[in-house]
């Protein structure tokens, strides 16, 4: 009896010890565990300020960091965290709390995720940048949007955008030097010196003027050197001159443009029609490429790509005077005189060895 009351009290005395013991290794173990990966429970509040900052490869980079964590504590592959249990009945409490963190970090990438896309969507961007970007958004899942062909549409607006306001450009300067030579041929006609036809072709009564100036026209081209060595605007009977000249300098500007633009367009392009731009898989790593071209992708990209050059061609055949403002095409191949004659009405009315220098050069660029 004596020997059960000590055993009792020494359970009394020491047994609170034990508990408080184990209770502190518990709480140092989750300490330790806290510590070591720290950058985990800070994540949500890190992809923002990444994001913020416009350092999308260091938020990629965490987030993957993250992921790998979060399947490995779930699958129970972490040392340390089997045994930090606060009820052996009940389901881990760090698990909980790595699950609360990770729903937290999803919500962030949501805001990660579309600030990728904006970005995506500014085409005057770098290729290889952009090229980056595609890859980060198929490292956080972009969801129902292919990043890819989301690029690609934006690129197809914008470089359709730009010959568009170039074109425009073009008609409005037309326009202004018709004006301007309107003006001075009501000015020298108000002052008894005489007139000519400018664009738009001349009258019956202006033929003759109309055969003059080209002449006169021609007689200073043939003193010149070149052609860039000829009176800009020293009369007013220079106007035909200044509308090859802006039709050339649109054409050149189109051109250019396309050239810029679409080589990029087609790398990526291919790279996307040959699967090289693919979701990683459940594992972080990425799925075996398919053999062959994927017909569904080809079939987009050369719908994207017809649109430009399609939409280049037009820009080219109306400067051109093949093409009417309302898209009809001049029947060249009949050689009727009215498809012919409709066509020259389109361009500037000049003499021969000025129309031949223009479209020349206009064929060499083109």
């Amino acid at each position: 009896q004596a020997l059960e009351g000590t055993t009792l009290k020494a359970d009394e005395i020491y047994n609170p010890i034990i508990d408080r013991r184990a209770r502190s290794e518990k709480i140092r173990s989750t300490l330790s565990v806290v510590e070591r990966y720290k950058f985990y429970f800070n994540l949500p509040s890190s992809l923002i300020e990444y994001m913020r900052k416009g350092k999308f490869d260091i938020a990629v980079r965490e987030y993957k960091k993250g992921r790998q964590l979060f399947q490995a504590v779930t699958n129970g592959d972490i040392d340390g965290v089997d045994d930090i249990a606060a009820d052996g009945s009940q389901p881990n409490a760090l698990i909980k709390i790595f699950q609360y963190v990770w729903k937290e970090a999803q919500e962030s990438v949501v805001e990660l995720r579309n600030a990728l896309f904006k970005h995506l969507s500014q085409p005057w961007r770098p290729y290889s940048e952009q090229e980056n970007v595609i890859r980060y958004l198929l490292e956080v899942d972009p969801g129902d949007k292919d990043p890819v062909v989301y690029y690609l549409e934006h690129q197809h607006a914008w470089i359709v955008e730009q010959m568009d306001e170039i074109y425009k450009a073009h008609r409005q300067r037309i326009l202004q030097t018709s004006h301007q030579s309107m003006q001075a041929e009501r000015r020298r006609t108000l002052s008894g010196i005489g007139s000519s036809s400018f664009i738009g072709g001349a009258t019956g009564r202006d033929s003759g003027i109309d055969d003059e100036r080209r002449a006169d026209e021609l007689t200073r081209a043939l003193n010149i050197e070149a052609f860039a060595d000829f009176p800009a605007f020293t009369h007013g009977r220079d106007a035909e001159f200044h509308t090859w000249k802006q039709t050339y300098n649109a054409l050149r500007t189109l051109s250019q443009t396309l050239v810029r633009c679409l080589p990029d367009f087609w790398k990526l392009s291919q790279a996307y029609m040959e699967d090289l731009y693919r979701k990683p898989d459940a594992n972080g790593g990425g799925r075996r490429r398919q053999h062959g071209l994927n017909l569904e992708r080809v079939s987009k990209c050369h719908s994207l790509l017809e649109g430009i050059i399609e939409r280049y061609s037009q820009f080219v055949l109306r400067l051109t005077g093949i093409l009417g403002e309302n898209n009809v095409v001049v029947d060249l191949e009949s050689l009727g005189s009215q498809a012919i004659r409709s066509t020259l009405q389109r361009l500037p009315q000049t003499h021969a060895l000025l129309a031949g220098h223009f479209m020349t050069a206009i064929m060499e660029l083109v």
